[in-house]
């Protein structure tokens, strides 16, 4: 652990490891370094340490919540335009409207608009149960 041990002490200084993460993770000038694209390639072992963590899970999971929920919200959003054509109004609906509806098509159409939400859907309806398969899922298995 010497060698941990040293590269910690490193950050001891002017530069923390924190500040030097961000500016490594935000500055355009190291985008295509070496380092900085094996950090990435280990985000999910990253992530999973942070959230495993005592200290860091806590704020971890808020993060998790808050993005999820603004992801949700503007999902929703563009969903609701007009412009999508989702809305539909039973008082007024001619018959021909009512056989060509296909639930399937629809459910496509949220997934590839929404998949945020629609991941959110299948989490909360499938609870208890083994999630369902993606179509995008099923295209990556076929392929």
């Amino acid at each position: 652990m010497d060698p941990y041990r040293h590269l910690l002490d490193m950050f001891c200084g002017d530069i923390s490891l924190s500040q030097f993460l961000v500016t490594v993770l935000t500055a355009p000038c190291f985008n295509d370094h070496p380092t900085v694209a094996e950090l990435i390639s280990h985000n999910d072992d990253i992530i999973r340490t942070f959230s495993r963590h005592v200290k860091s899970r806590t704020a971890l999971l808020e993060w998790a919540r808050t993005t999820v929920n603004m992801d949700c919200a503007r999902e929703v959003r563009k969903l609701a335009k007009i412009d999508n054509g989702w809305q539909f109004d039973a008082l007024h609906a001619k018959a021909e409207q009512i056989e060509c509806f296909r639930i399937e098509e629809m459910a496509m159409e949220i997934e590839a608009e929404a998949p945020v939400l629609w991941g959110l859907l299948d989490a909360v309806l499938s609870a208890g149960r083994a999630r369902t398969t993606t179509s995008a899922e099923k295209e990556n298995m076929s392929t």
